[in-house]
């Protein structure tokens, strides 16, 4: 897939076709951007002198903004997987949206884009494209809590002791079927494995993450049980979710019916790797066959 922008409108006179310009989509195969202008739905709203909608704009480009998180979290969880991640933000979907989305928000045909991609970059096309000036996120949500890990686990004497981002195959490691990535895998007496979750993401993609987690703490135990070992520490290492959302509830379900895995908050992760660095650690790696 190439990368391409594409510029969402909001239609504020179908008669005379004028619109305005209030987002933009920035897809590669690795992330997608995404920002749209606040004051432009004022905007819109006093063009088309209806009081509700902005609210249903709002809602609609809220929407938008989740189906990015939920996307990067695919593309991040799926960058050592054999097979790329397929997503709805490809230039084919694009192009269909861009000519049969004729509601309240209609799609720009989506442009190919050679540029470097970055955040800087994104912001100057934001820009560019719709004539607003703040600047752009520089993250979305899902993101920032996989980079804040990462930033967790950047210690050079880590690597020494523990698995980063590692890729565990089937041919190392009996009952999984496909390659699984965790965060973080090491061994001191038992197996210790964390995985990082965003509960901030779609309930269906936070239960799928779970399953995964609870397959591979299956194959590991049994991995622990054949070679000797006591059952290993496996916790999830989450982010908060909306009050009173499916997401808290899914959390609250971990809480209140202890699962084969613990949960760990984000400022917990400090003193875990500090344990591994000050206690007898070696790499999971070292250990399957």
């Amino acid at each position: 897939m190439n990368a391409f922008i594409s510029t969402l409108f909001i239609n504020t006179n179908t008669v005379s076709s004028e619109k305005v310009a209030a987002a933009i989509i920035v897809a590669s195969p690795n992330k997608v951007w995404y920002q749209y202008a606040t004051h432009k739905l004022d905007v819109a709203e006093k063009i088309i002198n209806d009081p509700h909608i902005k609210k249903h704009l709002l809602l609609c480009f809220k929407l938008i903004e989740n189906k990015v998180a939920e996307v990067n979290t695919q593309l991040v969880n799926g960058k050592h997987q054999l097979l790329p991640v397929e997503t709805i933000f490809n230039e084919a979907y694009f192009n269909y949206l861009s000519k049969y989305s004729n509601g309240l928000l209609s799609f720009e045909k989506p442009k190919p884009i050679s540029a470097e991609l970055n955040n800087n970059s994104f912001a100057a096309l934001y820009s560019l494209y719709t004539g607003d000036t703040t600047s752009a996120k520089k993250s979305n949500k899902s993101i920032g809590f996989h980079q804040l890990v990462n930033e967790k686990f950047k210690n050079p004497l880590l690597n020494e002791k523990a698995d980063v981002d590692f890729k565990i195959l089937p041919a190392q490691l009996a009952g999984i079927y496909t390659p699984v990535q965790v965060k973080l895998a090491t061994k001191n007496g038992v197996i210790q494995a964390y995985q990082d979750i965003d509960f901030t993401t779609s309930p269906e993609t936070i239960a799928k993450h779970l399953y995964e987690w609870e397959v591979l703490i299956e194959a590991l135990n049994a991995y622990s049980n054949k070679h000797q070992l006591k059952s290993g520490i496996y916790k999830v290492i989450f982010n908060k979710p909306q009050p009173k959302s499916q997401q808290e509830q899914i959390l609250n379900n971990i809480y209140q019916h202890p699962k084969k895995f613990g949960l760990t908050a984000l400022n917990e992760v400090d003193s875990i790797v500090q344990d591994i660095l000050n206690t007898e650690h070696v790499k999971l790696s070292s250990i399957l066959s």
